[in-house]
């Protein structure tokens, strides 16, 4: 099992100067989100809103710093780093940063040290009782045999009702379809993506959410999760399930452990193709 996980991840690896921008375009950050199977858009009410819905950082009451590192599959061949910290009472609302990094392992030698790295810098207020607007300027750098380069925008709203036990979200990810530049002369166009999604809130502790993501009305994807919160939310169970035209039906669960201003976040992801992988993040109110 462990030699046909490398060989399948060693392929994906192989074939990344060909699908350049597949974490730039796919893989979100955030380990709680993913054990909700994605679905955050219309709830984006923690620092993960940078990349789903940046509109949620206007709900911020409190700072928060985010760290999150894995090491895919434990194979060290695929790894990923995120640090995000956001701040509010910054002109009226809550201003962020977040830096994503996704590179290959000391084993993978015909990669040269392949990695992308994506600096996001957003921003979110609420412009009204209980809508909000939020906005991301983020640039990405890819570091390889050629450099490459690109600036991009996302905007996004959120607008909670029913005494908040609904919310509304929608997210236009690339608005500007940003151009990466490589130094050899070579262009390429991200494409724009359209996130809709709505939380549910019956109570204080049960969430529940649901997002549609698509590229040009072409391929769109479902997401849906849930999570519990039980002892005063001292632990959150939560069950996540994704329908990726490209991978089909997946199922992630995980928990969150929360004392006072510390939270843990664990995820079992399950990729259809290299099996399971755990995801572990740690959030820092302050």
């Amino acid at each position: 099992m462990i030699i046909r996980k490398i060989f399948l991840l060693s392929l994906f690896l192989f074939l990344i100067p060909g699908l350049v921008l597949a974490d730039f375009m796919e893989l979100e950050g955030g380990v709680r989100t993913k054990g909700m199977g994605g679905a955050f858009t219309g709830i984006a009410d923690d620092i993960n809103a940078i990349y789903y819905n940046p509109a949620g950082l206007g709900q911020f009451q409190k700072g928060e710093v985010y760290l999150c590192y894995n090491n895919y599959y434990n194979l060290d061949l695929l790894t990923s780093f995120i640090l995000s910290v956001a701040t509010p009472g910054i002109a009226e609302g809550t201003i962020g940063f977040s830096y994503k990094k996704v590179g290959v392992g000391d084993k993978v030698n015909f990669l040269n040290n392949y990695n992308e790295a994506v600096y996001n810098l957003s921003y979110g207020l609420e412009v009204a009782d209980s809508i909000y607007i939020g906005a991301n300027a983020k640039f990405l750098k890819i570091t390889y045999d050629v450099r490459a380069s690109a600036i991009g925008y996302d905007v996004g709203a959120l607008f909670r009702t029913f005494e908040k036990h609904l919310s509304v979200g929608l997210m236009l990810k690339n608005i500007n379809k940003p151009t990466i530049r490589w130094e050899n002369g070579t262009k390429e166009e991200l494409e724009q993506v359209i996130r809709i999604g709505a939380g549910i809130r019956p109570n204080n502790d049960l969430l529940l959410g649901v997002d549609l993501d698509g590229v040009n009305q072409e391929n769109y994807n479902i997401h849906a999760g849930g999570e519990m919160w039980f002892f005063n939310r001292l632990v959150a169970p939560r069950i996540g399930l994704a329908y990726l035209q490209s991978d089909g039906l997946s199922l992630n669960a995980g928990a969150s452990l929360q004392y006072k201003y510390l939270r843990v976040d664990y995820t079992l992801e399950k990729h259809y193709e290299l099996g399971y992988d755990h995801l572990f993040g740690v959030l820092i109110k302050f």
